[in-house]
């Protein structure tokens, strides 16, 4: 292998998206072939207040993870103070503000060459209980709306 050649493969992005459509299956109860995938690419896995998206990456191939937090948080030191120490504590994945739409996120990119349902399930779940943790938290001490707020906003339009 030539320097700076990567010797990671990764699975490929159709392999990917049936790991996770059969992870989110097992977590909803449903048949793979009923996970709904939006014309993004993603998949919305929702508990709680929270919800997780998973998406298919190809350069390189990986499963990424995003849940939105908060909508319509005001910029501010005590922010990111905030999101310091909650990521020094989270044993997977980081929260970040996202200025453009003054969101608190979370994200995580899993790569891997052979994924199974059942480990990206466990990254499901426990990202959902992370989010829907942090969320209510975060709200008290810095405003805005959940992520299911927004959906139940979005519903009764």
């Amino acid at each position: 292998m030539a320097d700076g050649e990567l010797s990671y493969k990764g699975a490929d992005a159709e392999t990917l998206l049936g790991v996770a459509k059969q992870a989110v299956a097992s977590l909803c109860s449903i048949q793979p072939e009923d996970v709904k995938v939006d014309g993004d690419g993603d998949i919305l896995c929702s508990s709680g207040s929270a919800g997780v998206y998973v998406s298919v990456s190809t350069d390189p191939s990986a499963l990424v993870f995003r849940a939105f937090l908060l909508e319509g948080v005001k910029e501010s030191p005590a922010l990111y103070a905030l999101l310091n120490e909650i990521n020094f504590d989270l044993h997977l994945g980081q929260v970040y503000y996202y200025e453009k739409s003054r969101s608190i996120r979370y994200y995580y990119k899993y790569f891997a060459e052979n994924p199974s349902p059942e480990l990206v399930a466990f990254i499901i779940s426990e990202m959902n209980d992370i989010a829907d943790h942090y969320d209510d938290r975060l709200k008290t001490r810095l405003g805005g709306e959940r992520f299911n707020e927004l959906a139940d906003d979005e519903v009764d339009v």
